[in-house]
């Protein structure tokens, strides 16, 4: 099992040719966990926590944690239509059928610790 650790306001920018993605710090999320997912396994233990300002993890593990776990699954690219022209870019990030990408774009403009336990093998 591999354990990551993502912190950084969270900020909806621009990279390459998409508008409007979820970024921890300077980090595009859906990105990110894409090759992570690709490289530790899809399998995953996700706890996070938003703050106003840059919390230490030690106050932030007084408090209330939401911690979710499943089957997880990220998809970041970019699409060009030839018939319209028109370029648009899909970014998902869901675990255990909750689509993570929509629930932390909610606090955008906060800081987020982001806790990420990868696995290839289902927890026993």
């Amino acid at each position: 099992m591999t354990k990551k650790i993502y912190r950084g306001m969270l900020t909806l920018n621009s990279h390459g040719e998409g508008d409007g993605l979820l970024f921890i710090g300077s980090d595009v999320v859906a990105d990110t966990l894409q090759d992570d997912l690709q490289d530790y396994g899809n399998y995953v233990t996700v706890s996070f926590y938003t703050t106003e300002k840059d919390t230490p993890i030690e106050v932030i593990q007084e408090e209330y944690m939401m911690t979710l776990m499943g089957l997880s699954d990220a998809d970041f690219d970019h699409r060009y239509s030839d018939i319209t022209g028109y370029l648009w870019t899909d970014e998902s990030w869901e675990v255990g059928g909750h689509n993570l990408i929509e629930l932390l774009s909610l606090s955008t403009g906060r800081f987020c610790h982001l806790d990420v336990e990868f696995s290839r093998e289902p927890p026993a």
